[in-house]
């Protein structure tokens, strides 16, 4: 039966999570009165930013904390825990009859409270140019995405180098496997045990150890990213790309993918 599922054997050696550096105990000890301080900070220089501001119509400040645990009755325990503090704002800029917002969000593991003035600063900013902005003449130009665009363009493929999805026919990628399908200087690999990224873990939620997979190696299209099951359905083993919730079942999930540079 190609979707019968055959959970794996704990592996004899399993890395430290820890290694991966997803959990500061510092953070834990931030208070609210200090992320208090921190919002309001963020506000001020929003409003010294610019004579433009009118409004700071959204900002929010926060410390997350998660844990997870996989147990099966094959001999698998694996648990991890991470954390971060993070923030949001929004900068509301008004010239004349035109208005236009721009937002910046900061995430990280490290409590740095000078970061209060760069989110600030950074969303007037983007408002400012977007207020600034005038119609682009038709033709061929140039484009040049900076930091924040490009994943976001890029993620909107992601969900292509899914088994599942392929098998579902939901993937462009269907029957590509082997073929060229983005320019030769295009590589993209996923990434799970790179330090302090996201999505970084060294066993998925099936209890398969992950590891990096190349998706794309000189513009040729190398491997989807399987879990069990949709292995099975294409004779293949699973490359520990297994995604679950508490509520839900098992989904095809990428870890830290990567463009190198």
């Amino acid at each position: 039966d190609p979707t019968e599922v055959m959970l794996p054997q704990a592996p004899a050696n399993i890395p430290d999570p820890q290694d991966l550096e997803l959990f500061n105990p510092e953070l834990e000890q931030l208070t609210v009165e200090e992320l208090g301080a921190f919002g309001l900070e963020i506000e001020s220089t929003a409003r010294q930013a610019d004579a433009r501001v009118t409004a700071v119509p959204y900002l929010v400040v926060s410390r997350s904390n998660s844990a997870y645990r996989i147990v099966s009755t094959h001999g698998v325990d694996y648990q991890q825990r991470e954390n971060d503090v993070g923030a949001y704002s929004q900068a509301l800029l008004e010239d004349g009859d035109r208005r236009k917002s721009g937002g910046h969000m900061w995430a990280q593991r490290k409590w740095d409270p000078s970061q209060s003035k760069v989110i600030g600063s950074l969303a007037v900013s983007k408002a400012a140019d977007l207020l600034s902005a005038s119609p682009v003449p038709g033709g061929p130009v140039p484009v040049v995405l900076d930091e924040y665009c490009a994943p976001q363009l890029l993620s909107l493929y992601f969900s292509c180098f899914s088994a599942e999805a392929a098998q579902k026919g939901q993937s462009r990628l269907h029957g590509q496997l082997g073929e060229m399908i983005a320019d030769e200087s295009i590589d993209l690999t996923t990434e799970p045990h790179r330090v302090g990224a996201g999505s970084s873990r060294y066993m998925d939620a099936e209890g398969i150890l992950t590891r990096s997979v190349p998706l794309i190696t000189k513009g040729r299209f190398e491997q989807f990213m399987y879990h069990i099951e949709s292995a099975r359905r294409d004779g293949r083993e699973s490359n520990g790309h297994a995604g679950r919730s508490y509520g839900g079942g098992i989904v095809t999930s990428g870890h830290n993918i990567v463009m190198p540079t």
